[in-house]
């Protein structure tokens, strides 16, 4: 995922930008859909 963060960058979007959200996190493991992200 950080590299995918350094390829954006690269391409000219600034850092403030960009969300970076590690799903990998305990309280994110039971979401599937984006709705349920908005909604955490």
């Amino acid at each position: 995922m950080l590299s995918i963060i350094d390829e954006i960058l690269d391409n000219g979007v600034d850092k403030e930008n960009i969300i970076y959200i590690d799903l990998d996190k305990r309280k994110y493991k039971r979401i599937k859909e984006a709705v349920q992200l908005e909604k955490s």
